[in-house]
């Protein structure tokens, strides 16, 4: 699924569209949530997959597996009460309303450097030149780097 991520930089905020897939977190609406590689993974201090709110585009986590991104925003979601939710999701909403640029993963070649054939799956070894599916469709395993 294509879902946009919101960014900001100084001149402002912009979206970046991704491919993620949909993960349903604890306290949360199901489907309010996907992971997806990070387009800006290539700078070390960038994880290589984030869990990023569908409708806003809001970053709820991030890490350098799928298991692990998945696991974090689980462990913060389970901290969230419904009100905290309610008024981040009006925060993050009234940014996303207010993006006028769109960029592509693509226009990061950083990411797409750094997501070459050194992700395989865990479980039988097949390579991947794209995050989009967080599970291999040989035999179901987890990718990692």
């Amino acid at each position: 699924m294509k879902l946009r991520m919101l960014c900001r930089d100084s001149d402002g905020p912009y979206a970046v569209e991704v491919e993620g897939d949909p993960v349903n977190l604890p306290n949360m609406p199901d489907g309010a949530f996907a992971v997806h590689p990070n387009p800006f993974a290539g700078d070390f201090e960038q994880p290589l997959f984030c869990v990023s709110h569908i409708a806003t585009g809001g970053k709820m986590a991030g890490g350098d597996s799928i298991d692990f991104a998945v696991s974090l925003a689980r462990k913060k979601a389970k901290l969230v009460s419904p009100e905290m939710y309610a008024t981040e999701i009006s925060a993050h909403q009234a940014i996303a309303d207010g993006v006028s640029r769109v960029l592509q993963a693509s226009d990061f070649p950083q990411a797409l450097e750094r997501s070459g054939p050194r992700i395989v799956c865990a479980g039988c070894g097949t390579p991947t030149d794209s995050l989009a599916r967080p599970l291999c469709a040989t035999c179901s395993g987890q990718f990692q780097l």
